[in-house]
Formats: structure tokens, C-alpha cells, sequence
């Protein structure tokens, strides 16, 4: 109940409806009107990363005749709290049955329902509920099941590969670490044993994804969703330098911004504007939940946990190059588990000594840390329900929506429009669309590769759209100006800049002040 309330509390307060949420919400819309699963009716491309994340809107769209977004996305946000909520007792069972006494627990839900990340994107449009769940399954599985487990971890995997194509890698990491730190899984100390259990679940997690993969090579012409594609081409790694990444990667923790200490911050940190004290925060959670696989203690669950948590995080930095915050809960609830063992294990460690004094020394220490992470937790908790409140207002709602109706009205049908910020654009302006990266357009992707550069000054040469979108930063830092003079006309300009310094106090105000204005320019 303290994390569905939490999640309808912070949904209430905020309103937030992520940009990437209507990118996908367009396919689930164009289905249950009848146009197809697509984002552009008439053209079959895999927009879209997760599956269950654009047939249930879509299925909440159908049910509501179509009459209104508002409701779906409300429905969608109650579907995904209750999905969070179970993971919740999910997690709580498994600190249980590991020992955990009851404030310890306490604390370990606690930091799951205050998780801004957590319970942003479960309440703002993506599939953070969906992967969660899944997750949070094959921990209890792994942890407390006596019997069986090849079903529920069959069932947790293709569930997460429903969710996300690349959910296999977050189970894979957790079977790594369980599978390097055996001692402790519930249902066998065996690491044969592990591994045809294993073995067993990923036979039967292919049969329940397969479906899927039948029906996207039939409609689309690929399983592979458009936008990894888009992404992918900007990314470059080879086998032989993993190992040495991954001995980088665990140094960094100390002394760079990495996701892993990303996941005890606001949605978007790293635009600045926050207290020097929640860095520090982020970064020592971070490290405890990275590293305490390496800790000489007896609780091979929480070295696993962590282990898995490690890489997960180096996935994410050196093969993905995805540091995006909406990758971060998937790992959040490791590192949140993590913390939990580590009280565990330093309060057991004070009882087994003889000293008093030293005994109460441990114990202050661990209520010193407690205290500490609550309050950095809720203040970031709650600064980020306000910046996310003006994030809505001002940005999404009287910007980025602003920009598309705007379009709408002023736009020829038949016309297109390139831009980066898809979602809200995309999806109130119903334009033909050539995004960067190429989200939804096979023609970015073909001119990227064709021309061999992101330089926006040849891809519009190539594309030549009616509408061209930019940040005046953006415009200017890309050389592109004279090509826009000659060849466009400055239509309008989108200004929110006074709404945004109105606010004398605004927690993370560089982030609001990205997307401040907005360039639009026709086609001469």
C-alpha cells in the first residue's frame, strides 16, 4: 500500500507524462483506431522497444472507445502501480525470509517507494512497472523457492523480454551472480543443477516470447525494433575490450558520474542544479551497491545482488552507451536490495562482539547511515515531484504539446516535420515525422547511413521536410545556420525561458532550461 500510494501521490502532484511515452503511445492508438500497429499509418516499422508497453495502452485506448488519451494514461499509471506494488511485496518476503528484521525492511521499502526513478517511471508511460515485476520474480525465485524454479524464472524472462528486447541481459546478470555466488540460492547448491535450471527456463521463456517474434517478422520484415537500430549505429565495442572496460568500470564508481551512483538521484542530474550533499549521496550509495559483492561477508545472496547490480551498470555504460534514466529502476531494485543486506549485515556483525563499546559504536554508525540516506532520499523525492510538476506545466503541456498543435493547424497535410523531440510533437501534430535518430523514420536511419555523418545540415539537404525543428543552440552549434537562412524561413519560435526563471527556487533548474525554446522553420 506505502509504494501504490506513494506512486498515485507523486502521479497526483506531478502529472508527468514522459516524451518517449507518446512515441509509443502512437502505435498503441493508430492499433485501436484501426490503422495499424504502426506510427505512421500506411508504413509498417517497429517503432517501439517494448510490447506489452504499446498493446496495453492500446488495449485501455479500445476500451475507452478512443475517447479520451487522459484516461489511458490513467489507467496505464494505476496498471503499473499495481504491478510495482506487487514487486514490493515481492521484495519484502525475500527480506524476510533472509532475515531481515522488521525496520530493516522498513527501510528497504521505504527506499523502493521514494526511488524517484522507480516511481517516475511507473506513473509517467513506460514499462518500468512491466519490468519490475519481472524482476522482482526471478529474485524471489532465485531466493526463496524450494522447487520448480525453472517456471516462475521461464516466466520471469520472457516477461521481461516482453517488456524490453534487451531484458535477457538484466536476467543474465542476475543468473551470473547467482551462478559465481551459489551457496545461498534456496533451491540447490549445485552449480550443474543452476545451470540446467537455467537452461530449462530459457527453452521454455523462447517458446512464450516466440509469438512475438513471429508476428514482427511477419508485419514488420524484422523482430528487430526500429529504434535499436536507430542507436545502434552510433555505437562501437569489440569482445577483447570488455575486459578491460570492466577494470575501468570499477575505479570510475569513485571518481565519475556513472548510472550507478545515478540511481539514488533525480530523473536528470547530471544537467546540474542540485545540492553538493545528494551528489555525494548518489555516489556513496552507488558504490556500496556496485561493490559489496567484493565485502569479505558471509551473505552470498547480497554479494550476488550485487554483482548482478555491478554489471548491469557496465552494461549500461560500455556496450548500451545508454545512460538514460528510464534504464536506471530496471538495476534500482538490486542496489535497493543491496542496501537492505548491508544494514543486515552490519547490525549482525555488531551483536557478535564482545565489546560493548565497540557493539555501540556499530550501531550508531548504522543509525548515522540510516538517517542519512531517509533524509537525501526524501528530500530527493519530493524536490523532484516539484521539478517534474514545472517540467509538465511548463515544458510538456505548454511547449512541446503547444509546438505540435501548432503544427497541426499550420501545416499542409501530407507535410513533414525533422526533429529530435519526438513524443509529444509527433503525436499531437500527426505529421509525417524524420527524427533524430531515427526513432521512426527508416529514411534518418538510410541517410545516416548513406551519408555517413548526424551532421543536420546534410540530412535535411537529403530529406528536405517542409518543417525543420530545432534548439537555437543546437542550430548554431551544428553550422547549419546559413544552409537554414537560405533554404527556410523562421516560422515561429517557442520561448518559455520567463515561465521557467519565474521560479525562484527550482531544484534542477538546467534541466527545464534545455528545452526552453524551440526554433520552428518552413521550407522556402
Amino acid at each position: 500500500m506505502l509504494i501504490f500510494f506513494s506512486g498515485i501521490s507523486f502521479a497526483l502532484v506531478t502529472d508527468h507524462v514522459w516524451e518517449d511515452f507518446y512515441i509509443t503511445y502512437r502505435s498503441s492508438k493508430n492499433l485501436s483506431t484501426g490503422n495499424g500497429l504502426v506510427f505512421n499509418p500506411g508504413e509498417r516499422v517497429h517503432a517501439f522497444t517494448s510490447p506489452l508497453n504499446v498493446l496495453v495502452p492500446a488495449a485501455f485506448s479500445f476500451f475507452t472507445a478512443n475517447r479520451s488519451d487522459q484516461a489511458v494514461i490513467w489507467l496505464m499509471r494505476i496498471f503499473s502501480l499495481g504491478l510495482l506494488s506487487c514487486s514490493g511485496v515481492l521484495l519484502y518476503d525475500i527480506a524476510g525470509k533472509a532475515g531481515l528484521k522488521n525496520n530493516e525492511r522498513a527501510l528497504l521499502i521505504g527506499l523502493y517507494a521514494t526511488n524517484t526513478k522507480i516511481i517516475d517511471f511507473s506513473i509517467n508511460g513506460q514499462e518500468s512497472g512491466f519490468m519490475l515485476i519481472f524482476l522482482a520474480l526471478a529474485l524471489h525465485t532465485l531466493l526463496t523457492r524450494k522447487e520448480n524454479a525453472r517456471w516462475p524464472l521461464a516466466l520471469s524472462l520472457a516477461g521481461l523480454m516482453w517488456s524490453r528486447p534487451d531484458g535477457f541481459i538484466y536476467f543474465g546478470c542476475i543468473a551470473l551472480g547467482f551462478l559465481i555466488f551459489i551457496r545461498e540460492v534456496s533451491f540447490t547448491s549445485s552449480r550443474v543443477a543452476l545451470l540446467k535450471t537455467y537452461a530449462q527456463s530459457a527453452g521454455v521463456a523462447g517458446l512464450m516470447y516466440l509469438p512475438w517474434l513471429l508476428f514482427a517478422q511477419i508485419y514488420y520484415g524484422t523482430p528487430i525494433p526500429h529504434p535499436l537500430t536507430a542507436k545502434g549505429l552510433d555505437l562501437s565495442f569489440s569482445l577483447s575490450s570488455i575486459g578491460r572496460d570492466l577494470l575501468y568500470f570499477i575505479p570510475s564508481l569513485f571518481y565519475a558520474d556513472t548510472t550507478a551512483t545515478a540511481t539514488w538521484g533525480p530523473v536528470y542530474h547530471f544537467f546540474g542544479g542540485w545540492p553538493d550533499t545528494i551528489q555525494w549521496f548518489m555516489k556513496i550509495m552507488g558504490i556500496i551497491a556496485a561493490l559489496y559483492w567484493l565485502a569479505p561477508v558471509k551473505n552470498c545472496q547480497a554479494r550476488a545482488i550485487s554483482f548482478a547490480f555491478m554489471l548491469n551498470h557496465f552494461y549500461l555504460t560500455h556496450i548500451a552507451s545508454a545512460p538514460a534514466p528510464w534504464y536506471i529502476p530496471n538495476t534500482a531494485i538490486l542496489g535497493i536490495l543491496v542496501v537492505g543486506y548491508a544494514f543486515n549485515d552490519l547490525l549482525t556483525c555488531a551483536q557478535h562482539i564482545n565489546r560493548q563499546v565497540l557493539r555501540q559504536i556499530l550501531h550508531g554508525l548504522a543509525g548515522v547511515l540510516a538517517a542519512y540516506i531517509i533524509i537525501n532520499n526524501t528530500y530527493v523525492f519530493a524536490a523532484s515531484g516539484y521539478q517534474l510538476r514545472l517540467q509538465q506545466s511548463i515544458i510538456e503541456e505548454n511547449h512541446r504539446k503547444q509546438m505540435g498543435l501548432w503544427l497541426k493547424e499550420h501545416a499542409q497535410k501530407g507535410d513533414s516535420v525533422l526533429l529530435e523531440p519526438l513524443g509529444y510533437v509527433g503525436y499531437f501534430s500527426q505529421l509525417k515525422t524524420y527524427d533524430f535518430p531515427g526513432l521512426s523514420s527508416p529514411e534518418v536511419v538510410a541517410a545516416r547511413k548513406q551519408l555517413g555523418t548526424n551532421e543536420w545540415e546534410k540530412l535535411i539537404d537529403e530529406l528536405k521536410p517542409n518543417w525543420v525543428i530545432r534548439r537555437p543552440f543546437e542550430y548554431y552549434d551544428q553550422n547549419n545556420a546559413k544552409y537554414l537562412e537560405e533554404n527556410y524561413q523562421l516560422a515561429h519560435i517557442f520561448d518559455v525561458t520567463e515561465q521557467i526563471m519565474a521560479h525562484t527556487w527550482l531544484p534542477g533548474r538546467p534541466y527545464l532550461l534545455y528545452d526552453r525554446m524551440f526554433a520552428v522553420f518552413k521550407r522556402r
